[in-house]
């Protein structure tokens, strides 16, 4: 016979883990939720123009913080080419989740950030991601 602290953790156990996979053969809810979103750093979106424009863009944002520093937000020129790339990046139907993901990939290749300080890379990155967030969700003007 068993007891009542052993059948609850059997019934426990048995709540957790799907009938016929083994706890560690579960994948966690998340990893299943946005494993479409976290393949997306091999460029399986967006076309060839988004990635250009991309790279032009966070190029921009870290040439400027070189010659400006750190002053809060991307220069105007910069501001432009971010929010090209978030009218691009609506206009192929990517979701903001997928862009941030190209741009974090992105911004990670870039020279100019490998040879930046990290403070100064993160600093910028954050000003960046701010910025394309609050662009992509900014209201389309009517055509």
């Amino acid at each position: 016979m068993i007891s009542h602290a052993q059948h609850s953790d059997v019934m426990d156990q048995e709540r957790r883990v799907p009938l016929g996979q083994s706890q560690s053969s579960r994948q966690p809810r998340d990893t299943q939720r946005y494993a479409d979103v976290t393949d997306l750093s091999d460029h399986a979106v967006g076309g060839a123009d988004l990635h250009q424009s991309l790279q032009r863009a966070l190029r921009s944002a870290a040439r400027a913080t070189r010659r400006e520093g750190l002053d809060g937000e991307p220069d105007e020129s910069s501001r432009r080419a971010l929010d090209e790339v978030c009218e691009m990046a609506r206009r192929d139907e990517l979701r903001v989740e997928q862009l941030l993901i190209l741009l974090k990939d992105a911004w990670k290749r870039l020279p100019e950030v490998r040879q930046a300080s990290r403070l100064d890379a993160d600093f910028t990155l954050t000003r960046v991601i701010t910025h394309c967030i609050k662009s992509y969700f900014r209201p389309r003007r009517p055509s």
